[in-house]
């Protein structure tokens, strides 16, 4: 699977839950006994829901207490992630995002070829990259 990494600020995860959907109304949530803390005080939240051939894939990602959002919704993909390095000043890092995209489509392109010239675009599957929000609390 690939998977993404978030960083959340927040001075109290007790109770906090993330909830993350995809464009197809799957829906997982990610519990605060989840959240790795780091070593400047932040938290990291991982949602690895997803294989290679989704890292075009978009999730929606909310900070819940309770019932109540504590947090924007973000908007997310590892391609969005990919897209803002692939001209980092780091070289290494831009060929590595271009060439893990190029993995990605590849990916896809077998995943979803059939032998009857079909394309099952949209069906959903298991993968991490890193975000950054910051929750109301």
């Amino acid at each position: 699977s690939v998977a993404m990494r978030f960083k959340l600020a927040a001075t109290d995860i007790t109770g906090l839950v993330v909830k993350v959907t995809d464009a197809y109304g799957n829906k997982w949530n990610i519990t605060s006994d989840q959240f790795k803390e780091t070593a400047d005080g932040y938290y990291y939240v991982y949602f690895d829901k997803f294989n290679a051939d989704q890292m075009s894939e978009v999730v929606y990602l909310t900070v819940y207490e309770g019932n109540v959002a504590v947090s924007h919704t973000i908007r997310y993909s590892i391609e969005s992630y990919a897209y803002s390095k692939q001209n980092d000043t780091n070289e290494a890092l831009a060929e590595l995002v271009k060439a893990m995209m190029q993995y990605g489509d590849s990916a896809y392109a077998y995943v979803h070829s059939t032998t009857d010239g079909i394309d099952d675009i949209g069906q959903s599957g298991d993968d991490i990259f890193d975000g950054y929000w910051t929750p109301w609390i």
